[in-house]
């Protein structure tokens, strides 16, 4: 039963379009952490995050100003 799937799905071409999608999503993934992992080892992102997240816990600063003032942080 597996074998007949499998035939099929490369008859009809739909095992390669899987399989390039697959290729996309973990090229994107692959980025996606890269990013992080840099912004989160970042020093000035480490000294400036506690102090947002304080402020956001307080009701002082919303979340999305301070993912924005994080982002404008990291990005000068």
């Amino acid at each position: 039963m597996v074998e007949e799937y499998l035939t099929l799905t490369k008859t009809n071409d739909f095992f390669q379009q899987k399989r390039k999608e697959q290729h996309l999503y973990w090229l994107y993934e692959t980025i996606n952490a890269e990013i992080k992992t840099r912004f989160y080892a970042d020093e000035a992102v480490k000294r400036q995050l506690k102090t947002l997240e304080q402020q956001v816990l307080e009701g002082t600063l919303s979340s999305f100003e301070a993912a924005k003032r994080m982002m404008d942080k990291y990005y000068r």
